[in-house]
């Protein structure tokens, strides 16, 4: 299974979710472990740069990466 490269630097999973570890967890799975260029923070990071990635903006939140500029 091929991994995040961003994934010991994401700050999503850093700050965020500490307060739900199964979902925390899942996330991980579907995104960091697997599927991550499906992963709205990775796609950001890799066309705009890492600094335009909002810091609260989940993995498999795709409406919100759109607005992105």
């Amino acid at each position: 299974m091929t991994r995040c490269s961003l994934l010991s630097s994401c700050v999503f999973f850093r700050n965020g979710l500490t307060e739900m570890p199964c979902t925390t967890e899942s996330l991980k799975n579907k995104y960091c472990r697997g599927n991550y260029g499906e992963c709205a923070r990775f796609m950001i990071s890799k066309t705009r740069g890492s600094e335009k990635v909002p810091h609260d903006l989940a993995p498999n939140n795709m409406f919100e990466s759109l607005e992105v500029t």
